[in-house]
């Protein structure tokens, strides 16, 4: 199945990978990067690995780079475009002196994080010497993160989503909102959202097993939402998703439910 759709996924045009070894089954690294390795030149991908080893497992600098170490050895490359700290507890400060290194090494072309709300994000980032390329959040028209946005906008930092459509919630597919657009243009509720996301400047990177879904998601840069649909889906945002990296008991949930072996 992983030598499918991947394969499937280049002829689709698709040049962006994202991993996390939390993502991974056992081979699934070597085969997707085997695949790659066979298709096309190194240099037409894009990859996006998340840190292994903190924030959430991480203990020390050390770990950080033996996982920055262990992500280039399983990916089979000299280096990666961009490396984020997946969960913002921990040792976020050693984590990202190990990116930084391994970035001045040549071994990461940009760094960045996730998950980082605005308490997060004034706590670390102000302390740091250089900043997140990316913020990588949850983000879909019911959920528009406006203040971390804003926040992150005075350090040039792109907001990348995750669950970019709701991760199938009826309450945003079935919008009327959405569904009159999508009448309009003769496209399905998905290409509408990921058009307002991508037309709104963020970075979207839908997941999709299904390849008429994969066509799909890219198939929506023929048309351009106009000034008034743009607004009419902002107002929509609800300001609540279905994750709060600042409740209480989230970094203890993270810390003793994910185990990473080398």
């Amino acid at each position: 199945m992983t030598k499918t759709l991947v394969a499937f996924f280049s002829r689709a045009d698709e040049n962006y990978f994202g991993g996390a070894m939390r993502y991974v089954k056992v081979g699934n690294t070597e085969t997707v990067v085997s695949i790659i390795n066979n298709l096309i030149e190194a240099d037409t991908f894009k990859i996006e690995m998340k840190e292994p080893y903190s924030p959430v497992y991480m203990t020390c600098i050390e770990e950080a780079k033996r996982g920055i170490a262990g992500s280039l050895r399983k990916l089979n490359l000299d280096y990666i475009d961009l490396y984020l700290i997946h969960q913002p507890y921990g040792d976020v400060e050693g984590a990202w002196k190990a990116m930084e290194e391994a970035k001045a090494e040549g071994k990461i072309h940009s760094i960045g994080v996730s998950n980082m709300s605005v308490a997060l994000w004034n706590k670390f980032v102000p302390h740091v010497n250089i900043k997140p390329a990316v913020n990588q959040v949850e983000f879909n028209p019911l959920f528009q993160q406006k203040e971390i946005r804003a926040l992150i906008k005075e350090t040039d930092t792109k907001l990348e989503a995750w669950y970019p459509l709701g991760h199938g919630d009826a309450n945003l597919l079935s919008h009327e909102i959405i569904t009159t657009l999508a009448n309009k243009y003769g496209k399905n509720p998905g290409q509408i959202i990921l058009r307002f996301e991508v037309q709104d400047g963020v970075i979207t990177l839908p997941k999709s097993t299904n390849k008429e879904r994969i066509k799909t998601n890219l198939d929506i840069f023929d048309f351009t939402l106009t000034n008034e649909e743009m607004e009419a889906i902002r107002q929509m945002d609800t300001g609540k998703g279905s994750h709060n990296p600042d409740a209480p008991g989230v970094e203890e949930h993270l810390r003793s439910a994910f185990v990473i072996e080398d």
